[in-house]
């Protein structure tokens, strides 16, 4: 039952992930001005901001997890529906974790990353988390695994300005946290606890990754965000039941997961397009981002920033109402929306190029 020690409780929980993280940053930044710098050549091929930076923020989003698993574990155990699924996210995100380190560090090569991940998405299938939208498991399984792969990939991708992928990452999580909220899931389980201090620590990590950065989250953090925002994504967006017979629920949900994961998809889809059409790799890095021609049009880090924001945390909110307050005005409007800001985004990235031949 809610009642104000539970409000209190919660509160100090939050205050507490905040100033772990917090001192974290501190401390990773103070003491590791060479650590997780890997090799400077690729580092400067694949950010806008070229300078060596740690990229430690991963290691406080894990110490965060970790922590909340085990004082959630503690302090109110876990039900034995739920706990299978969690021993599969706590595996998966270590097995992204260790995997992202290793890039870090070493440079590994994207076969070993593919094997990693493709790893993480058969051990969720495994431990009873994936896609329901067809009778077919097989089916379900194989977008499973594109969805997990695909998600640990784009947050990878998008993380190559200051700001960017921690931000997002941010609202999206806040996102699920509300809709978690709204069909009453205890604020003390475990996965309610894991988000909420997700997001705390993510806003910290924005003091120190926003424009002039101090820190990089690196592969260790975007692989790790990018299981965490796979796996919540499968039962609070692909999963979640929306109430309605005006629109098949297949096309529905596809809606809905661009709309939350918008940014994500308009920048991994709009790489990949230029490149395969350049004869390139869309695995392979570069300052081809759309984030990047909008700063080569003369915009700034800070107005990047704020427009991605403003792209992401206006889908997410129609992505609300089409769940909850469900109308085809709603749905219409966010598939609209969605078509205008890949269709600008894109198109400024063709339009650059045109311009300086």
């Amino acid at each position: 039952m809610k009642d104000i020690s539970t409000d209190i409780f919660f509160t100090f929980y939050i205050i507490g992930m905040f100033i772990i993280s917090l001192v974290l940053y501190n401390l990773f930044s103070y003491f590791s001005h060479s650590f997780g710098i890997r090799d400077f050549q690729k580092t400067e091929t694949n950010r806008w901001n070229p300078n060596h930076k740690p990229s430690v923020g991963g290691f406080v989003f894990y110490i965060v997890f970790l922590l909340t698993v085990i004082f959630s574990t503690l302090l109110f155990g876990i039900p034995v529906n739920e706990k299978i699924k969690i021993i599969g996210l706590w595996g998966a995100s270590t097995i992204a974790f260790f995997m992202g380190f290793a890039d870090d560090t070493f440079n590994t090569q994207p076969i070993i990353k593919s094997v990693s991940q493709l790893s993480c998405a058969l051990l969720l299938i495994l431990t009873g988390t994936s896609i329901q939208l067809f009778q077919n498991n097989l089916v379900n399984n194989f977008i499973t695994i594109i969805w997990v792969v695909g998600i640990m990939n784009s947050i990878n991708m998008l993380d190559n300005m200051d700001g960017i992928a921690g931000s997002i990452s941010l609202y999206i999580l806040f996102f699920i946290l509300m809709v978690m909220y709204s069909i009453n899931i205890n604020i003390f389980s475990v996965s309610f606890l894991i988000i909420s201090g997700l997001c705390v620590s993510l806003i910290s990590f924005l003091f120190f990754n926003f424009y002039p950065s101090k820190i990089f989250m690196g592969d260790t953090g975007s692989q790790f965000l990018g299981l965490i925002l796979s796996f919540y994504g499968i039962d609070y967006v692909w999963n979640i039941p929306v109430h309605t017979n005006i629109i098949h629920p297949v096309l529905l949900h596809f809606v809905l997961v661009a709309a939350v994961y918008l940014p994500l998809l308009i920048d991994t889809t709009t790489v990949s397009i230029n490149r395969i059409l350049a004869g390139g790799s869309p695995f392979i890095g570069g300052k081809d981002h759309t984030t990047h021609f909008l700063c080569k049009r003369g915009w700034s880090e800070r107005k990047v920033f704020f427009i991605f924001g403003i792209i992401s945390v206006s889908s997410l909110i129609m992505a609300y109402q089409v769940i909850f307050r469900f109308s085809t005005t709603w749905f219409y409007t966010s598939i609209l929306f969605s078509l205008i800001s890949f269709v600008s985004l894109y198109l400024n990235t063709k339009l650059f190029w045109s311009e300086k031949k």
